[in-house]
């Protein structure tokens, strides 16, 4: 049986931003039933491209419904940007793969992450 916690999310989003299930199905081109059953635990979270539409819609940084994801499905559901940016020259798909590997064994804590998100950021701007 799907994780709930994604769909009572969204439900929660959705409602918030008093969006009715078949506005956001319809803005989505998708069927109310599946909206449905994805906010009732009875379905899977939809394709990456949807998640990242779905937190459009209702204001939110995709990152909010992507860590929800049940922990099975989550590799299988990387947002485009993502995917985009990781193909987008031969440097970036070496050091891509190492960079996950090393910040995986690491560990790090939340604290630890936007440190190390801040110092990129920063370095970015350092060009």
């Amino acid at each position: 049986m799907p994780d709930e916690r994604f769909g009572k999310k969204m439900k929660e989003l959705r409602k918030e931003k008093k969006i009715s299930l078949r506005q956001l199905a319809k803005m989505l081109k998708l069927t109310p039933a599946y909206i449905s059953r994805i906010e009732n635990g009875h379905e899977n979270p939809p394709k990456a491209e949807h998640i990242s539409r779905i937190a459009q819609i209702l204001e939110v940084d995709d990152s909010v419904l992507f860590e929800l994801m049940p922990k099975g499905l989550r590799h299988q559901r990387i947002p485009e940007d993502i995917i985009e940016g990781y193909q987008k020259d031969e440097v970036t798909n070496r050091k891509v793969p190492e960079f996950f590997r090393t910040v995986r064994k690491a560990n790090l804590s939340e604290k630890d992450w936007d440190n190390l998100i801040k110092d990129i950021k920063k370095k970015r701007k350092e060009k």
